[in-house]
């Protein structure tokens, strides 16, 4: 049976203006529409990669819940089948110690072994985690709890056929971001408790991320594991939406999807809002897996998506 899932990703609630609060409630009547036409009513989850809030405050995503509930009650999805990833926007910076600047440096300078040095160390391991104290929180209450060992999380999985299923697999992409950090310069580290994905047989993995693979110091490593180990890479951050499908080896892709931004800091002919209706099914031919993706963008002139 196909598993429908909405995606929305940078949300970035605490800009509200402009027309941003009516654009939001256009896209929950959307997808109510494109979810009816093709799963007849009822899709299976909602997928958020990143930046739901702007400044990672509370206030923010008790905001982001009210619109979140809506949206799962209008496309029939309980709210424990929404798998969220942390963006950027999602850590609060005034929450960083004097201690934790340091550690922030320190790995900055060095790279994947600093990095695992500090994971390693429960009270430097903190210090990095205080920032996510809100957005715990409230992943938490939708039963996508951040990992705070720093490894990947998981807690979905989705039967499409007899024997085979799609796992969802959390990276946290943000846990070095500062402010500051180009993707021409690479800063952030994915690091290797986070990227080394089991294989199980007859489970494909989807992995959910907010940077894409070339704001990582260890993108090469990131790379190879996402090839062997996952069939799609879904990320955000760059408000820029497209898709590719990269060739592994005979038989074997892995499809690589960027997310437009949901509510963009600016809406014009370059950058609007976005969201994705994704399908995913069981090529029973092919014995392998299908994705469908249906892109929705806000046009202005027609104020509809």
């Amino acid at each position: 049976m196909p598993a429908v899932f909405v995606h929305v990703s940078d949300i970035h609630f605490g800009q509200e203006k402009d027309d941003r609060v009516y654009v939001k409630q256009q896209l929950i009547a959307d997808a109510k529409e494109v979810v009816s036409n093709i799963a007849g009513g009822a899709a299976h989850g909602i997928l958020v990669t990143g930046d739901i809030a702007q400044s990672g405050k509370w206030a923010e995503y008790e905001d982001a819940g009210k619109w979140l509930d809506e949206l799962a009650t209008s496309i029939g999805v309980e709210i424990h089948r929404v798998q969220m990833v942390p963006g950027n926007h999602d850590l609060d910076r005034t929450k960083l110690s004097f201690a934790g600047r340091q550690i922030l440096d320190y790995i900055r300078a060095g790279g994947t072994k600093e990095y695992e040095d500090i994971l390693n160390n429960p009270t430097d391991r903190a210090a990095l985690f205080a920032r996510f104290e809100d957005y715990g929180r409230f992943s938490f209450g939708y039963n996508c709890p951040l990992n705070n060992e720093g490894a990947f999380a998981s807690e979905m999985e989705v039967n499409l056929a007899p024997g085979r299923a799609i796992r969802f697999i959390r990276f946290n992409s943000s846990l070095l971001c500062h402010g500051e950090e180009r993707d021409e310069h690479p800063e952030l580290v994915i690091g290797a408790r986070q990227f080394t994905i089991p294989r199980t047989n007859g489970v494909e993995n989807i992995v959910l991320v907010h940077h894409p693979l070339n704001w990582y110091k260890d993108q090469d490593q990131v790379r190879n594991y996402i090839r062997s180990r996952a069939r799609v890479f879904i990320s955000g951050h760059e408000h820029d939406p497209r898709v590719s499908v990269d060739n592994v080896e005979t038989g074997c892709d892995v499809m690589m999807l960027a997310a437009g931004a949901t509510v963009p800091y600016r809406s014009n002919g370059v950058y609007t809002f976005t969201y994705n209706v994704i399908v995913f099914d069981w090529d029973e031919g092919i014995d392998g897996l299908s994705v469908t993706m249906y892109p929705r963008a806000w046009n202005a002139e027609r104020t509809c998506f």
